[in-house]
């Protein structure tokens, strides 16, 4: 289709496409329409504020993501049956330095972590299921202050 430089009523556009952007999207599901509204930020620290280890980074819609010092970048959910790793051994060491874990010198069973990742939830009052999923925490070099 040839279009005009000034004739914008000719132009390809996709079908249900809107310049306003909606916080909604819809999905299907089994043939039947669902509104499922698109993750936001809905808490961030203050510009300058230092977030340290156990502390909530930011969260997203709702749910609180837990700042953890650590140089691996989580690429998994931590939850029953995974495999030990250096993101576990990182998750490991923090959770013994908060008091939840035990020495994370040894080695800890998936257990003694599902064990610690309930009492962390416990303490920060979310709940508790053991697992955290991606994005849950982040692991960080060390505390982090907010910028603009």
């Amino acid at each position: 289709m040839k279009v005009n430089k000034g004739d914008r009523s000719r132009s390809p556009r996709p079908k249900n496409s809107s310049r306003a952007r909606s916080p909604i999207c819809p999905r299907r599901v089994g043939g039947r329409a669902l509104t499922v509204r698109a993750p936001r930020f809905t808490a961030l620290p203050s510009v300058g504020q230092i977030v340290r280890r156990g502390q909530s980074l930011y969260e997203i819609s709702g749910q609180p993501s837990c700042c953890l010092y650590g140089s691996v970048a989580p690429t998994r959910a931590f939850i029953a049956g995974m495999s030990q790793g250096s993101d576990v051994a990182e998750l490991n060491a923090n959770l013994d330095a908060l008091g939840y874990g035990r020495d994370s010198r040894a080695y800890v069973s998936i257990a003694q972590t599902t064990a610690a990742i309930r009492a962390l939830q416990s303490a920060h009052g979310v709940t508790v299921t053991g697992e955290l999923l991606l994005g849950s925490v982040v692991f960080e070099p060390g505390r982090c202050a907010s910028r603009a």
